[in-house]
């Protein structure tokens, strides 16, 4: 290996051969594998057979080819035959890989030009999915350049469809797909929001003390646009006003959004009438219970009704009137002496006239 030729040992062959005596020897040179014979001196043959011919034979060298990534990373030159090998001190790299080994190399240098390809084993990264919303994120182990497989599933969120994961640089990304980034990375869901989200509009009724029980309450199912805002809109009750215009909300995905409606109720003029004059008159809630004021008296006259009294407050201003009925009376006639004392008597109505009255007998 070191450019020597021992004399005797191992590396020597020795050959005997015959000939006639003063004559040039006629040695040949062998095939050696490995080896390059060098050029064969004859000599003249002894009588005493002490001629001897050496014909060297020059170890050759090859080359070995180191290659990765497709290309040439390293040469090593000239390596002799039944050398031994020596692998690159500097380790070749490929993205998304880390290297195992060269393989394949024999113990020693053959009797010719080697290649050798670098062996890689595919790296495995953690990838986050970005849920993009109010879900969990999850984790998926996946191998480079390998598919991410089913563990790449399609998520799903109330209020939206799932359109698909993206990378960083917006590609889509799908099960089939084979993992082409060497490194941990994030996927990100893509929504779209859905057109038949559902929402509630409570519709509230003022009770008579102002409050808005549950039991006053109209829902109304609407739907819409995740995301987008509400289309509640008052409705007509009769005796009751919505309060304000309606305050619309964004449409949450999950179906939670509610719009209240308050609808006050109305109050109306109630007015008492009294021989023709306005006893008292006062605002009185839609379906409030009217209590009538006690009758004044009115002298020749009796109570007799609430003239358009109702029992409940009507939607309407209301005007009551107090109706009487003329008393009667028994009016006695005294003749005061006259010829026919016997008393007389008629029965007379207040405010008409007496009528014939008696005379004197």
């Amino acid at each position: 290996m070191d450019g020597t030729y021992p004399v005797e040992g191992e590396p020597v062959e020795i050959e005997t051969h015959t000939g006639t005596t003063g004559t040039d020897t006629a040695a040949n040179a062998k095939n050696y594998v490995g080896f390059t014979a060098g050029e064969v001196v004859q000599k003249a043959i002894e009588p005493d057979g002490s001629t001897v011919v050496e014909i060297l034979y020059a170890r050759n060298c090859y080359d070995i080819t180191w290659t990765a990534n497709d290309m040439t990373f390293e040469t090593t030159r000239c390596v002799k035959f039944g050398a031994a090998i020596t692998e690159p001190e500097s380790i070749p790299s490929k993205a998304g890989y880390t290297f195992k080994q060269w393989p394949g190399i024999p113990e020693t240098m053959p009797a010719k030009a080697l290649t050798v390809t670098a062996e890689f084993t595919a790296n495995t990264y953690t990838v986050t999915l970005d849920m993009n919303c109010e879900l969990a994120d999850a984790f998926i182990v996946v191998t480079y350049d390998n598919s991410y497989g089913g563990a790449l599933t399609t998520p799903e969120r109330a209020g939206y469809h799932f359109e698909k994961w993206e990378n960083s640089d917006g590609d889509t990304i799908t099960a089939a797909g084979k993992v082409k980034t060497a490194g941990d990375h994030t996927l990100t869901a893509v929504w779209t929001s859905r057109t038949d989200t559902g929402y509630t509009v409570k519709h509230m009724k003022e009770d008579m003390e102002g409050n808005y029980p549950e039991m006053s309450v109209e829902v109304e199912n609407k739907y819409g646009t995740t995301e987008a805002e509400t289309a509640a809109v008052a409705k007509s009750y009769t005796g009751f006003t919505a309060l304000e215009s309606v305050m619309q909300q964004v449409i949450n995905g999950d179906g939670s959004t509610v719009i209240e409606i308050r609808y006050t109720r109305n109050a109306y003029p109630l007015t008492w009438v009294v021989n023709g004059k306005i006893l008292e008159t006062q605002d009185v809630k839609y379906e409030a219970i009217i209590t009538a004021p006690e009758a004044p008296e009115k002298i020749g006259y009796n109570f007799v009704q609430w003239k358009n009294l109702r029992t409940l407050m009507p939607p309407e201003d209301l005007t009551v009137t107090a109706e009487y009925a003329p008393c009667t009376y028994t009016v006695t006639f005294d003749s005061n002496g006259g010829s026919d004392l016997t008393e007389f008597t008629s029965t007379v109505t207040y405010g008409n006239t007496y009528g014939t009255l008696p005379t004197g007998l």
